[in-house]
């Protein structure tokens, strides 16, 4: 598996400040100062192209083309070449009242399938809760 996913350094450097971000946030969660709060229900919701699959190559080369397998391997490399996220979603979900939603966007419609949903719970040690955002129709 790749040990990154993106190939632009300016991007790489963007998304590291981004990651290392929300790894400061998910470790909040799991220190003991939180005091009072650290029992209080706590739902982590990811938004949608998180993972961004669609933008995620596949074997050194990108494609239109969706299915199990080949969403299954861009979970698969996401998750290695961003271990630190997915270790810090882990500790945090492995805290008592605390959930992981993921809101399934339009560059991630592989996380419909049951087999990449079953290693992103496994890569978070919990059930992730994964839903499918529908726009409302246009107004006539």
């Amino acid at each position: 598996m790749p040990e990154t996913l993106l190939h632009n350094k300016k991007v790489d450097k963007e998304l590291e400040k981004v990651l290392r971000k929300n790894i400061n946030f998910f470790w909040q969660y799991n220190e003991e100062r939180w005091g009072e709060f650290s029992e209080d229900d706590v739902e982590i919701i990811i938004n949608g192209d998180f993972l961004n699959l669609i933008q995620t190559d596949y074997k050194g080369h990108h494609t239109t083309v969706i299915t199990e397998s080949i969403d299954l391997y861009k979970v698969k490399s996401i998750v290695e070449g961003h271990r630190s996220v997915f270790e810090s979603l882990k500790r945090f979900a492995s805290r008592t009242h605390k959930r992981i939603t993921y809101v399934v966007g339009n560059h991630d419609q592989g996380m419909l399938w049951q087999k990449t949903r079953d290693y992103l719970d496994e890569a978070c040690g919990t059930r992730i809760n994964c839903l499918l955002y529908t726009s409302p129709s246009p107004r006539d």
